[in-house]
């Protein structure tokens, strides 16, 4: 983890500083209740920082609230899909 923090320049830094506790209040808002809201924005900043720079983003944080509705979204097709899965498999056993 040490390398992954070594490669995050000072202004990305201060971008992260700035933004993180709003990103907060606003993942707290819009993820589900069973999910951590710094979860959601620590996962955000990691794939962001994956892409390239933050400071480097015309609006990063109309960015990174993009990308933590899409991470919610994506955590709700997954559990929909396994209910699903789990209900089929409930059914199948009621045919035996």
């Amino acid at each position: 983890m040490r390398q992954a923090s070594q490669r995050v320049g000072e202004e990305d830094r201060e971008v992260i500083r700035d933004l993180y506790p709003s990103l907060c209040r606003f993942a707290a808002i819009v993820a589900p209740p069973e999910t951590e809201p710094e979860d959601l924005v620590q996962e955000s900043l990691y794939r962001a920082l994956r892409k390239g720079k933050l400071a480097d983003l015309e609006h990063p944080t109309a960015y990174l609230r993009r990308a933590i509705l899409n991470l919610v979204s994506n955590q709700a097709r997954s559990a929909g899909r396994l209910r699903r899965a789990l209900s089929r498999l409930g059914h199948e056993g009621d045919r035996m």
